[in-house]
């Protein structure tokens, strides 16, 4: 559900470069950061990625600057936020803060009670 407790300080960026051409970012210190690849090959920094499959998500160090560049027509998601500190348990395809809240939600999910709005 919606962040309502924690002030994150959100970046999110859709962003599509035709060959050649850059994106560079300052992200403010302390945030974590990732892109999402949907489509060609993308050099973040030094580093060259390129998309596998259907996807490809790359965690990024925490800096101050994003330097990217197409070598192809390249779309990805750049997103960014402070970290809220809390610990974090995976199960699947779900993400929470417990062990317990796992299995919660995979039985929510069984139930068809998961997401109601």
């Amino acid at each position: 559900g919606p962040e309502k407790n924690h002030n994150v300080e959100p970046i999110y960026f859709h962003i599509i470069l035709e060959e050649g051409k850059e994106f560079n970012c300052d992200v403010p210190e302390g945030h974590n950061s990732f892109i999402y690849l949907l489509e060609g090959e993308l050099k973040i920094g030094k580093n060259n990625h390129e998309k596998t499959n259907n996807s490809n998500l790359i965690l990024l160090n925490r800096g101050t600057k994003l330097i990217t560049k197409a070598n192809k027509k390249t779309e990805f998601l750049f997103i960014a936020g402070k970290p809220i500190g809390e610990p974090i348990a995976r199960g699947g395809p779900f993400v929470m803060n417990t062990k317990a809240e796992i299995l919660e939600a995979i039985q929510d999910y069984n139930n068809g009670t998961f997401a109601k709005y």
